[in-house]
Protein backbone atom coordinates (compact mmCIF):
# COMPACT_ATOMS: atom_id res chain seq x y z
CA UNK A 1 0.00 0.00 0.00
CA UNK A 2 1.21 3.51 -0.81
CA UNK A 3 2.73 5.45 2.06
CA UNK A 4 0.44 8.48 2.84
CA UNK A 5 3.54 10.64 2.98
CA UNK A 6 4.40 9.48 -0.55
CA UNK A 7 1.02 10.75 -1.73
CA UNK A 8 1.46 14.10 0.01
CA UNK A 9 4.95 14.49 -1.47
CA UNK A 10 3.68 13.65 -4.94
CA UNK A 11 0.91 16.26 -4.67
CA UNK A 12 3.49 18.86 -3.61
CA UNK A 13 5.64 17.85 -6.57
CA UNK A 14 2.71 18.47 -8.90
CA UNK A 15 2.28 21.96 -7.51
CA UNK A 16 5.98 22.84 -7.67
CA UNK A 17 7.79 24.34 -10.65
CA UNK A 18 7.89 21.69 -13.42
CA UNK A 19 5.64 19.58 -11.11
CA UNK A 20 7.39 16.31 -11.77
CA UNK A 21 9.42 13.67 -10.03
CA UNK A 22 12.69 12.29 -11.35
CA UNK A 23 12.85 8.85 -12.92
CA UNK A 24 15.49 6.36 -11.82
CA UNK A 25 17.67 4.87 -14.54
CA UNK A 26 16.82 1.33 -13.43
CA UNK A 27 13.16 1.92 -14.37
CA UNK A 28 14.13 3.41 -17.71
CA UNK A 29 16.32 0.43 -18.54
CA UNK A 30 13.63 -2.02 -17.42
CA UNK A 31 11.14 -0.50 -19.87
CA UNK A 32 13.42 0.36 -22.81
CA UNK A 33 14.77 -3.20 -23.10
CA UNK A 34 11.46 -4.12 -24.76
CA UNK A 35 11.90 -1.69 -27.66
CA UNK A 36 15.57 -2.01 -28.63
CA UNK A 37 14.91 -2.92 -32.26
CA UNK A 38 13.11 0.35 -33.07
CA UNK A 39 15.99 2.75 -32.34
CA UNK A 40 18.42 1.88 -35.13
CA UNK A 41 19.48 5.02 -37.09
CA UNK A 42 16.91 7.09 -35.22
CA UNK A 43 17.17 10.55 -33.65
CA UNK A 44 15.97 10.31 -30.05
CA UNK A 45 14.66 13.43 -28.37
CA UNK A 46 14.27 13.82 -24.61
CA UNK A 47 12.34 17.08 -24.50
CA UNK A 48 11.65 17.41 -20.78
CA UNK A 49 15.15 16.74 -19.41
CA UNK A 50 17.03 19.68 -17.94
CA UNK A 51 20.63 18.55 -18.46
CA UNK A 52 22.99 15.83 -19.61
CA UNK A 53 22.78 14.48 -16.03
CA UNK A 54 19.19 13.35 -16.65
CA UNK A 55 18.63 9.62 -16.18
CA UNK A 56 17.07 9.45 -19.65
CA UNK A 57 20.05 11.18 -21.22
CA UNK A 58 22.49 8.95 -19.35
CA UNK A 59 20.64 5.84 -20.48
CA UNK A 60 20.69 6.75 -24.17
CA UNK A 61 24.26 7.99 -24.02
CA UNK A 62 25.44 4.78 -22.35
CA UNK A 63 23.48 2.61 -24.82
CA UNK A 64 24.02 4.77 -27.90
CA UNK A 65 26.06 2.22 -29.89
CA UNK A 66 24.14 -0.79 -28.62
CA UNK A 67 20.89 0.79 -29.87
CA UNK A 68 22.65 2.06 -33.03
CA UNK A 69 21.26 5.54 -32.57
CA UNK A 70 21.88 8.33 -35.04
CA UNK A 71 21.69 11.24 -32.59
CA UNK A 72 20.51 12.12 -29.09
CA UNK A 73 18.93 15.51 -28.36
CA UNK A 74 17.79 16.70 -24.93
CA UNK A 75 16.15 19.98 -23.94
CA UNK A 76 14.50 21.20 -20.77
CA UNK A 77 14.29 23.93 -18.15
CA UNK A 78 17.34 25.11 -16.24
CA UNK A 79 18.00 27.57 -13.43
CA UNK A 80 20.07 29.95 -15.56
CA UNK A 81 18.13 33.20 -15.96
CA UNK A 82 15.09 31.38 -17.27
CA UNK A 83 17.03 29.96 -20.20
CA UNK A 84 16.58 26.29 -20.93
CA UNK A 85 19.36 23.86 -21.76
CA UNK A 86 20.19 21.94 -24.93
CA UNK A 87 22.39 18.85 -25.08
CA UNK A 88 23.33 16.96 -28.26
CA UNK A 89 25.32 13.73 -28.41
CA UNK A 90 26.46 12.03 -31.63
CA UNK A 91 27.97 8.86 -30.21
CA UNK A 92 31.44 10.32 -29.71
CA UNK A 93 31.03 13.85 -28.42
CA UNK A 94 28.43 15.71 -26.41
CA UNK A 95 27.87 19.47 -26.46
CA UNK A 96 25.72 21.62 -24.22
CA UNK A 97 24.24 25.06 -24.93
CA UNK A 98 21.75 27.48 -23.41
CA UNK A 99 18.48 27.95 -25.22
CA UNK A 100 17.10 31.41 -25.94
CA UNK A 101 13.85 30.51 -24.15
CA UNK A 102 13.00 28.53 -21.03
CA UNK A 103 13.15 25.01 -22.49
CA UNK A 104 9.41 24.36 -22.34
CA UNK A 105 8.61 21.55 -24.80
CA UNK A 106 5.90 23.81 -26.31
CA UNK A 107 8.34 26.61 -27.22
CA UNK A 108 9.19 27.26 -30.88
CA UNK A 109 12.83 26.20 -30.56
CA UNK A 110 11.93 22.94 -28.79
CA UNK A 111 9.24 22.20 -31.38
CA UNK A 112 11.90 22.58 -34.06
CA UNK A 113 13.94 19.82 -32.38
CA UNK A 114 10.76 17.76 -32.10
CA UNK A 115 10.29 18.12 -35.86
CA UNK A 116 13.85 16.84 -36.43
CA UNK A 117 13.44 13.78 -34.18
CA UNK A 118 12.13 10.27 -34.79
CA UNK A 119 11.35 8.97 -31.30
CA UNK A 120 10.57 10.94 -28.13
CA UNK A 121 11.29 9.40 -24.72
CA UNK A 122 11.01 11.37 -21.49
CA UNK A 123 9.12 12.14 -18.27
CA UNK A 124 7.11 15.37 -18.83
CA UNK A 125 5.36 17.42 -16.13
CA UNK A 126 2.20 15.64 -15.02
CA UNK A 127 -0.01 18.71 -15.23
CA UNK A 128 0.92 19.07 -18.91
CA UNK A 129 0.39 15.44 -19.91
CA UNK A 130 -2.55 16.23 -22.19
CA UNK A 131 -0.69 19.05 -23.94
CA UNK A 132 2.28 16.75 -24.33
CA UNK A 133 0.21 13.98 -25.86
CA UNK A 134 -1.43 16.46 -28.26
CA UNK A 135 1.98 17.57 -29.58
CA UNK A 136 3.01 13.96 -30.13
CA UNK A 137 -0.15 13.44 -32.19
CA UNK A 138 0.24 16.69 -34.15
CA UNK A 139 3.85 15.94 -35.07
CA UNK A 140 3.11 12.23 -35.63
CA UNK A 141 6.04 11.03 -33.54
CA UNK A 142 6.75 7.69 -31.98
CA UNK A 143 6.83 8.27 -28.25
CA UNK A 144 7.29 6.65 -24.86
CA UNK A 145 6.78 8.73 -21.74
CA UNK A 146 5.82 8.46 -18.09
CA UNK A 147 2.57 9.84 -16.74
CA UNK A 148 0.03 9.24 -13.98
CA UNK A 149 -2.99 7.05 -14.66
CA UNK A 150 -5.28 10.02 -13.98
CA UNK A 151 -4.07 11.51 -17.27
CA UNK A 152 -5.91 8.83 -19.26
CA UNK A 153 -9.24 9.12 -17.45
CA UNK A 154 -10.67 11.29 -20.22
CA UNK A 155 -12.89 10.50 -23.17
CA UNK A 156 -10.58 12.19 -25.68
CA UNK A 157 -7.64 10.09 -24.49
CA UNK A 158 -9.81 6.96 -24.44
CA UNK A 159 -10.53 7.55 -28.14
CA UNK A 160 -6.80 7.20 -28.85
CA UNK A 161 -6.78 3.83 -27.09
CA UNK A 162 -9.95 2.83 -28.90
CA UNK A 163 -8.50 3.77 -32.30
CA UNK A 164 -5.22 1.94 -31.71
CA UNK A 165 -3.17 5.17 -31.56
CA UNK A 166 -2.12 4.83 -27.91
CA UNK A 167 -1.52 2.07 -25.37
CA UNK A 168 0.33 1.44 -22.13
CA UNK A 169 3.97 0.44 -22.05
CA UNK A 170 5.35 -2.87 -20.91
CA UNK A 171 5.75 -1.85 -17.25
CA UNK A 172 3.22 0.21 -15.33
CA UNK A 173 1.81 0.86 -11.86
CA UNK A 174 3.59 -1.41 -9.33
CA UNK A 175 6.46 -2.05 -11.76
CA UNK A 176 8.18 1.27 -10.86
CA UNK A 177 10.87 1.06 -8.20
CA UNK A 178 10.26 4.64 -7.05
CA UNK A 179 10.95 8.24 -8.07
CA UNK A 180 13.57 10.70 -6.87
CA UNK A 181 12.02 13.58 -4.95
CA UNK A 182 13.68 16.90 -5.93
CA UNK A 183 15.34 18.84 -3.13
CA UNK A 184 12.96 21.76 -3.68
CA UNK A 185 10.05 19.58 -2.50
CA UNK A 186 9.86 19.62 1.29
CA UNK A 187 8.43 16.80 3.38
CA UNK A 188 6.77 16.93 6.76
CA UNK A 189 9.14 14.54 8.46
CA UNK A 190 12.46 12.77 7.98
CA UNK A 191 12.04 10.87 4.75
CA UNK A 192 12.42 7.07 5.09
CA UNK A 193 13.28 6.11 1.49
CA UNK A 194 16.71 6.62 -0.12
CA UNK A 195 18.45 5.05 -3.09
CA UNK A 196 22.12 4.06 -3.31
CA UNK A 197 23.06 7.60 -4.35
CA UNK A 198 21.44 9.08 -1.24
CA UNK A 199 18.46 10.57 -3.11
CA UNK A 200 15.07 10.64 -1.43
CA UNK A 201 12.71 8.11 -3.02
CA UNK A 202 8.92 7.99 -3.02
CA UNK A 203 6.82 5.13 -4.37
CA UNK A 204 3.32 6.40 -5.19
CA UNK A 205 1.14 4.02 -7.19
CA UNK A 206 -0.61 4.38 -10.53
CA UNK A 207 2.27 5.59 -12.69
CA UNK A 208 2.30 4.37 -16.27
CA UNK A 209 4.28 4.42 -19.49
CA UNK A 210 2.28 5.76 -22.45
CA UNK A 211 3.41 4.84 -25.95
CA UNK A 212 2.51 4.19 -29.59
CA UNK A 213 5.48 1.83 -30.07
CA UNK A 214 4.46 -1.81 -30.23
CA UNK A 215 5.71 -4.41 -27.74
CA UNK A 216 5.08 -8.12 -27.17
CA UNK A 217 3.06 -7.80 -23.96
CA UNK A 218 0.39 -5.86 -25.84
CA UNK A 219 -0.48 -9.00 -27.78
CA UNK A 220 -0.55 -11.44 -24.87
CA UNK A 221 -4.13 -12.39 -23.87
CA UNK A 222 -5.30 -12.11 -20.29
CA UNK A 223 -5.74 -15.57 -18.70
CA UNK A 224 -9.46 -15.82 -17.86
CA UNK A 225 -9.95 -18.18 -14.93
CA UNK A 226 -13.37 -17.10 -13.61
CA UNK A 227 -16.83 -18.07 -14.88
CA UNK A 228 -20.09 -16.15 -14.94
CA UNK A 229 -22.72 -18.87 -15.47
CA UNK A 230 -22.46 -20.32 -11.96
CA UNK A 231 -21.50 -17.08 -10.17
CA UNK A 232 -24.00 -14.54 -11.51
CA UNK A 233 -24.54 -12.97 -8.11
CA UNK A 234 -20.91 -11.82 -8.14
CA UNK A 235 -21.45 -9.85 -11.35
CA UNK A 236 -24.07 -7.11 -10.85
CA UNK A 237 -25.31 -5.02 -13.78
CA UNK A 238 -25.28 -1.23 -13.94
CA UNK A 239 -28.42 0.80 -13.38
CA UNK A 240 -28.02 2.57 -16.72
CA UNK A 241 -26.30 0.00 -18.95
CA UNK A 242 -26.82 -3.69 -19.60
CA UNK A 243 -23.25 -4.63 -18.71
CA UNK A 244 -21.55 -6.51 -15.89
CA UNK A 245 -19.57 -4.52 -13.34
CA UNK A 246 -16.13 -6.07 -12.89
CA UNK A 247 -14.00 -4.04 -10.45
CA UNK A 248 -10.93 -6.25 -10.91
CA UNK A 249 -9.39 -7.41 -14.19
CA UNK A 250 -8.68 -10.83 -12.66
CA UNK A 251 -12.43 -11.42 -12.36
CA UNK A 252 -13.27 -11.11 -16.06
CA UNK A 253 -15.23 -14.30 -16.82
CA UNK A 254 -14.26 -16.64 -19.62
CA UNK A 255 -17.85 -17.60 -20.50
CA UNK A 256 -19.47 -14.17 -20.96
CA UNK A 257 -19.52 -12.38 -24.31
CA UNK A 258 -21.69 -9.34 -23.53
CA UNK A 259 -20.65 -5.88 -22.38
CA UNK A 260 -18.49 -5.57 -19.26
CA UNK A 261 -17.25 -2.60 -17.28
CA UNK A 262 -13.66 -2.85 -16.07
CA UNK A 263 -11.33 -0.44 -14.20
CA UNK A 264 -8.97 1.85 -16.12
CA UNK A 265 -6.07 -0.31 -14.87
CA UNK A 266 -7.37 -2.97 -17.30
CA UNK A 267 -5.41 -1.13 -20.00
CA UNK A 268 -2.15 -2.42 -18.51
CA UNK A 269 -3.16 -5.92 -19.66
CA UNK A 270 -5.32 -5.02 -22.66
CA UNK A 271 -4.76 -7.00 -25.85
CA UNK A 272 -6.60 -5.69 -28.94
CA UNK A 273 -6.80 -9.23 -30.29
CA UNK A 274 -8.74 -10.38 -27.22
CA UNK A 275 -11.04 -7.44 -26.38
CA UNK A 276 -12.77 -4.54 -28.08
CA UNK A 277 -12.92 -1.16 -26.32
CA UNK A 278 -16.54 -0.02 -26.60
CA UNK A 279 -16.92 3.16 -24.54
CA UNK A 280 -15.69 5.08 -21.52
CA UNK A 281 -17.86 5.17 -18.39
CA UNK A 282 -21.11 6.10 -20.14
CA UNK A 283 -24.57 4.57 -19.71
CA UNK A 284 -27.39 4.45 -22.26
CA UNK A 285 -28.66 7.71 -20.75
CA UNK A 286 -25.39 9.51 -21.48
CA UNK A 287 -24.59 9.72 -17.78
CA UNK A 288 -21.68 8.14 -15.84
CA UNK A 289 -22.21 4.52 -14.87
CA UNK A 290 -23.99 3.81 -11.61
CA UNK A 291 -24.66 0.72 -9.52
CA UNK A 292 -27.47 0.61 -6.95
CA UNK A 293 -27.94 4.35 -7.53
CA UNK A 294 -24.31 5.05 -6.61
CA UNK A 295 -21.66 6.22 -9.07
CA UNK A 296 -18.84 3.73 -9.54
CA UNK A 297 -15.18 4.44 -10.20
CA UNK A 298 -14.65 5.23 -13.91
CA UNK A 299 -15.06 2.11 -16.01
CA UNK A 300 -14.02 1.13 -19.52
CA UNK A 301 -16.73 -0.79 -21.35
CA UNK A 302 -15.34 -3.82 -23.19
CA UNK A 303 -16.53 -6.93 -25.01
CA UNK A 304 -14.81 -10.06 -26.27
CA UNK A 305 -13.64 -10.17 -29.89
Amino acid sequence: MTNPEDLRAWRRARLARNDDLLTQETDIEKELRHYTSVFEEKVVYCNAESSKESSFVRYFQNHFHQLRLKKLIATGPSNYRRQGSLYIYDGDNGSEWKLTKNGDFRSDECLEFLYQSDIVVTHPPYSLAHDYLNYMEIFRKNFLFISHIDSIKRKDVFKLFQNGQLWLGYNSDHDFSGFVLPEKIKVLKTYPGYNQKGNRIITPESFIWLTNIDHLKRHQPIPLTKTWAHNKSLYPRYDNLNALDIPNTDNIPSDYTGLMGVPVTFLADYSPEQFHLVDYNTGHDGEPLSLNEELVEPRIIIERN
